[in-house]
């Protein structure tokens, strides 16, 4: 079927013709028995299965185009960040110019999630987790949305993830007006089941456009006895003759040698000593010989890594060209891209989770165009990126699905059917492979090959089983009465628990479960008192809802025990009036529930040294906590031999000197970690932050505390200090950290400081300027990085969100709004809470006016005069004191009407400067002034400034305060007050800074 017949059927010729300009001329046979002979093209949900390269995504773009001609909206439902980044770049780059707007919401993609929450958008892509969290911000949104397209619908039968897709897809089925659901799965063989409860037709296709050859491998005899797909002929191919290829001296003896210790037996028919030798017969037979590309799937990330450098070792393959591991070279040095730069020398190379996002992309990248013949993942590429190869070899045991408790080893199991033929289905992709594809399992002789021939080329895929809902029902019972009470009131527990129970009646977990009414209505009982007590959920005025603080947990997936110590320290520091710290704020994530969960290895000389309590007893920080407070009572025991906590304080430091800017190579060996991980803690502590600051803001939470814990989290993400912070967006396009961190100690500390930069090439090498240069031109906004919408974290390994600035009610207030759009600086967020604060709105920054802006808010509705945005700085020439410092009250600092503290070094600075008003002040001298004793970085005179930067900021804005206190790259700081705009107070009386000013300022200020 030609793709223009598809007018007949409802597609404009518009989106006809920009089909046929990306070269789809022909229908693939699925495709054209769905438009013709199901209702997906007239707005009836459908579920298709079938398998990998079929067409199944074009379904839904079809649909979704549909929709998009009458105006309704669209959402992509995809299993990870990755696939949603190369989706959403298809989307953008195919109706982008057809005028379709087309969204994307991940964690490094936030400038969409604003328009996404009130619906401007025609397609949207994200997570199954992403959905959840909008859903519950904007409950409206799942009665406005025509068509929801959901890729792997087997997330459903996974042991984490299920709960989030279950609970989005009932949201949508029974909602007012349920969207179109288009789902497709290439790995689910009880269709029925699934079916009926999706309310779906059912599409089941057989049928492959490229022939796959799935069979079993003989390493004995090397014979692989395979099915063909489409045909179910069998035959058997050759791969190498059936020499005594074992124990060989030659061959092999190296793998022994390195494995030898571990020969205790095979586990379900593997062991990786006599695995190993055959491996390097098999991929020497097809990835040399042959000169095809070869895909091996293995259980861990270490066996990832070591078969990746014995392959570049044995094969002699031809390097991958220079360009690629030029790009590679481009990224943060460490110690595991020193192993991938000796494995791709050789053609080889490794993806799994230690390596850093953006080194994962690049080897996919040279994967799909053929540079690398030999790759060696883990499972988790099954489900990644659309890769393709002639074949793809898998196995026979894989990490057991789920999350990994920490300290605890990954739980090794047999191959499951469904995954088998995920991973298989990487072989032989219609338009990427020509002829046909392999799907390899191998066996170690001829007994385990008859095995695995009668379990993987005869059996149907695993039934799904999704987890039952009691581990985590608490989080259900929230996120389900959120939802219903969005809806209609709510008036009484009774009430409550038997809405509830109607809800979680509705999901697909307690289908296939059958738990009874009773059952379920004592676990929801149980589950809304624990809430209840928690404060979760509240009873006033005969109506149940979910409390400001609930609404938090459920958007961000929180654990209820976790939102409770969050809200609990904030309570503690609004009664003190105490700012916390840096580590504090760290320290509080890793050890709640939630962060507990992130798996990061220690070690027992680690537990028994006692090296992270030591260390957080010299710096002082565990008296200062005390033992009384929420912190305090969380670390008592980190002295002791538990492991979970010498985990977490580990986690706590990781962070710390992550987002310190320490280089990864000294991190990785400092704390025995590799750099993907480090990246995935910070994406972690990044989403508690979020949530973190959301629950401050719910309790009411004055000063700079939150809007300090949000610029963390943001830090987080990539790894940045304080100073580079505005350098962020360019990490998202692929400039290093470390160059960001080098950039920002010589001055630059905005994507703006360095559009008029002529020495990027000295600074930075001629190489990554090129990189840096490009960004620039491509229009990278500060906005990017920082405009508030959701973000993405990870929770037991996999992905979770966290709203990065969103309207949330008080602790006890009325119903939320949907999420406003805001701009970078969250300006438009604000929070009503009924504790903390007395009831009042407490606006975290003043709103920014346009163009020439000339007054800022002060107590009492008066205006400070003196800012201006516009000309070339903020200056305050006028005669109204802006800045007042008083010696004789060290710390204390008057700003446009308003006051704040500040602690001592940022304060010596900021008298330093107001001494000397639009003069460039050397760093010798600021340094000179600060630590008359000793030399320090430059990095530590800026560190002070954003300091005192972000206290400006919450009172004028982010662009002036920037404007007010810059770096003049190379020379040193500049204060763009006028010198009678200030005035310094002390012991003799007040002055103005005019009598104390140097009388060059103004040439000076000329720079």
């Amino acid at each position: 079927m030609r793709i223009e017949h598809l007018v007949a059927l409802g597609l404009s010729e518009r989106v006809i013709e920009g089909w046929r300009r990306a070269g789809m001329m022909e229908l693939l046979p699925l495709q054209a028995h769905a438009a013709l002979r199901t209702g997906l093209l007239h707005g009836r949900s459908l579920a298709v299965f079938a398998p990998t390269s079929s067409g199944k995504t074009f379904l839904g773009e079809m649909a979704a185009m549909r929709h998009a001609a009458l105006g309704g909206r669209t959402v992509f439902l995809v299993p990870t960040k990755a696939l949603a980044e190369e989706f959403y770049g298809r989307l953008r780059g195919l109706y982008g110019p057809m005028g379709f707007r087309v969204a994307v919401s991940t964690r490094e993609r936030t400038g969409d999630d604003g328009a996404i929450c009130m619906g401007q958008f025609d397609l949207a892509v994200m997570i199954y987790e992403k959905l959840r969290a909008h859903l519950v911000a904007a409950p409206a949104l799942a009665s406005a949305l025509a068509c929801v397209v959901v890729d792997e619908v087997q997330i459903l039968g996974e042991a984490e993830r299920a709960v989030a897709a279950d609970l989005v897809l009932t949201k949508l089925l029974h909602g007012e007006r349920p969207p179109q659901l288009v789902c497709a799965s290439a790995a689910v063989d009880d269709a029925d089941r699934l079916c009926e409860w999706l309310k779906c037709e059912q599409l089941v296709w057989r049928e492959r456009p490229v022939e796959l050859r799935e069979g079993v491998l003989d390493l004995a005899r090397g014979e692989f006895a395979y099915r063909v797909w489409n045909t179910g002929e069998r035959s058997v191919e050759q791969f190498f003759e059936p020499a005594s290829w074992r124990g060989e001296s030659g061959e092999g003896a190296g793998a022994q040698a390195w494995v030898g210790r571990r020969r205790r037996g095979a586990i379900e028919g593997f062991n990786e000593a006599e695995f190993w030798e055959g491996m390097v017969r098999v991929v020497r037979a097809l990835g040399v010989e042959r000169g095809e590309q070869v895909l091996v799937f293995v259980p861990t990330r270490a066996l990832s890594r070591m078969w990746a450098v014995r392959f570049a070792e044995e094969l002699g393959l031809p390097a991958v060209p220079e360009r690629v591991r030029a790009e590679v070279a481009l990224h943060e040095p460490s110690h595991l891209l020193a192993l991938l730069d000796r494995c791709l020398s050789a053609g080889v190379a490794f993806h799994n989770a230690d390596l850093p996002r953006g080194v994962r992309t690049l080897v996919e990248r040279a994967f799909r165009k053929g540079e690398v013949r030999v790759l060696v993942a883990t499972s988790t590429l099954a489900q990644g990126v659309n890769l393709t190869c002639r074949n793809v070899i898998s196995l026979p045991v894989m990490v057991a699905e789920g999350g990994v408790p920490a300290g605890v080893q990954p739980t090794i199991e047999p191959l499951s059917i469904r995954r088998f033929r995920n991973q298989g289905g990487r072989a032989g992709r219609f338009g990427l492979t020509a002829g046909f594809g392999r799907s390899i399992v191998p066996a170690l002789d001829t007994a385990w090959a008859l095995r695995w021939e009668e379990r993987f080329l005869g059996a149907a895929c695993e039934p799904l089983a999704p987890p039952r809902l009691e581990r985590a029902l608490a989080n259900v019972v929230l996120d389900a009465l959120q939802f219903v009470a969005s809806q209609r009131q709510v008036g009484s527990i009774s009430q409550a628990v038997e809405e509830v129970c109607a809800f979680v009646e509705q999901m697909f977990a307690a289908r296939v479960h059958g738990a009874t009414r009773e059952e379920l209505a004592n676990g929801v009982e149980e589950a809304m008192g624990e809430l209840t007590e928690s404060g979760l959920v509240t009873e006033a005025g005969g109506v149940i809802a979910v409390s400001g603080l609930g609404e938090v947990a459920a958007m961000f997936g929180l654990q209820p025990r976790s939102a409770v110590q969050f809200a609990e320290f904030w309570r503690e520091r609004m009664r003190t009036s105490a700012e916390p710290t840096e580590f504090e704020l760290l320290a509080i994530a890793a050890f709640v529930p939630d962060g507990e969960a992130f798996f990061l290895p220690v070690t027992r000389a680690e537990i028994l040294g006692q090296v992270y309590y030591q260390r957080l007893v010299g710096l002082g920080e565990f008296s200062r906590m005390g033992s009384e407070t929420v912190l305090g009572g969380l670390l008592r025991d980190a002295s002791g031999v538990r492991e979970a906590v010498h985990a977490s304080l580990k986690k706590a430091f990781l962070a710390w000197d992550w987002v310190a800017g320490q280089p990864l190579v000294e991190l990785e060996k400092a704390y025995g970690v590799y750099g993907g991980l480090i990246q995935g803690l910070g994406g972690h502590m990044a989403w508690l932050m979020y949530a973190l600051a959301a629950t401050g803001r719910c309790l009411g939470v004055v000063g700079d505390g939150v809007s300090d814990v949000e610029a963390l989290a943001e830090r987080l993400t990539w790894g940045l200090p304080m100073q580079a912070r505005g350098l962020s967006p360019l990490a998202e396009a692929g400039v290093n950290r470390q160059v960001l961190v080098r950039l920002a100690r010589e001055g630059f500390e905005s994507v703006g400081d360095l559009a008029q930069c002529e020495e990027l090439a000295r600074l930075v090498g001629a190489r990554m300027a090129e990189v840096v240069e490009a960004a620039l031109k491509a229009g990278v906004s500060p906005a990017e990085a920082t405009r508030a919408g959701f973000g993405e974290g990870t929770r037991h390994g996999h992905k979770q969100l966290e709203p990065q600035a969103v309207t949330v009610r008080g602790e006890e207030g009325a119903a939320s709004a949907l999420a406003e759009q805001a701009n970078p600086e969250y300006e438009a967020v604000a929070c009503t809470a009924e504790k903390g604060d007395g009831g009042q709105r407490v606006p975290n920054t003043l709103p920014e006016g346009r163009g020439e802006v000339g007054q800022a808010a002060m107590p009492g509705g008066k205006r400070a005069e003196g800012v201006s945005t516009g000309g070339d700085g903020a200056r305050a020439d006028s005669a109204e004191v802006v800045l007042e410092l008083d010696e004789s009250s060290p710390g204390q600092v008057r700003f446009m009407g308003q006051g704040f503290f500040l602690s001592v070094l940022p304060y010596r600075l900021l008298l330093h400067l107001a001494r000397n008003p639009r003069r460039v002040v050397p760093y010798a001298e600021l340094d000179e002034v600060l630590w008359p004793d000793a030399k320090v970085e430059q990095q530590q005179i800026l560190a002070h400034k954003a300091a005192v930067v972000r206290r400006f900021r919450a009172i004028c804005g982010e662009e002036r305060a920037n404007r007010l206190l810059r770096t003049i790259a190379g020379h040193g700081l500049y204060l763009d007050l006028a010198p009678e705009a200030i005035r310094l107070g002390g012991g003799s009386g007040s002055t103005s800074a005019s009598e104390v000013a140097n009388p060059i300022a103004e040439q000076v200020a000329r720079l």
